[in-house]
């Protein structure tokens, strides 16, 4: 399966509230990535362009990923990726959401609220702009002690689908078909979802 077609399958399946099956689908498509895209060819003109959309698309779904991974109760395993990925670019706001929201989820709700409060500070002193309201949004959500279903970051796929169609931030208990969803490789009939074929 192409790459493209893969990352899409698991986004769609995310999106519909299918963590489970979207968290196995991520890996397989993050295992198709063989390091960084076309490092064989010289990065000029289109092969450059190109090179940073598939990196783009790589890190859309490695954020994808750590959502997931918290929202299936690994928040552990989605800080360490997040960490990762921040290093490099510290003020993405849906990576430091995500940072967020994996330490809310790991017990270390005052240590989330620090990663806003540090993020807000640069930004302002950097760019003289504030944290996106979605951003500020989770952060009020924390502050409140929102229970960790009720909490998204910027950039939020998981149950997107409910989500616009109920006005809830919640997961739809019978999520809508994705487009052309592939079972997973390795994934047993009885463990997928009966529209899956």
């Amino acid at each position: 399966m192409p790459l493209r077609t893969a990352t899409r399958a698991a986004r769609d399946g995310l999106a519909a509230g299918m963590a489970s099956w979207a968290a196995d689908a991520m890996e397989q498509a993050l295992a198709l990535w063989r390091g960084d895209a076309l490092s064989d060819a010289e990065p000029i003109g289109w092969t450059a362009a190109e090179a940073a959309r598939l990196e783009d698309l790589r890190l859309a779904a490695r954020m994808d990923r750590c959502e997931v991974l918290t929202c299936l109760g690994r928040p552990g395993e989605a800080l360490g990726e997040v960490e990762r990925l921040l290093a490099a670019d510290p003020t993405r706001e849906r990576l430091v959401g995500l940072r967020m929201l994996a330490l809310a989820g790991s017990g270390r709700p005052t240590e989330a609220l620090n990663v806003y409060q540090r993020l807000r500070v640069r930004l302002a002193e950097e760019l003289g702009v504030d944290p996106s309201p979605e951003l500020a949004d989770l952060h009020t959500a924390l502050l409140r002690g929102a229970a960790p279903g009720e909490l998204r970051a910027p950039g939020t796929v998981l149950g997107r689908h409910s989500l616009a169609a109920t006005g809830r931030n919640s997961v739809a208990a019978t999520p809508p078909r994705p487009a052309q969803l592939p079972a997973p490789v390795g994934t047993s009939p009885a463990a997928s979802p009966s529209w899956v074929s």
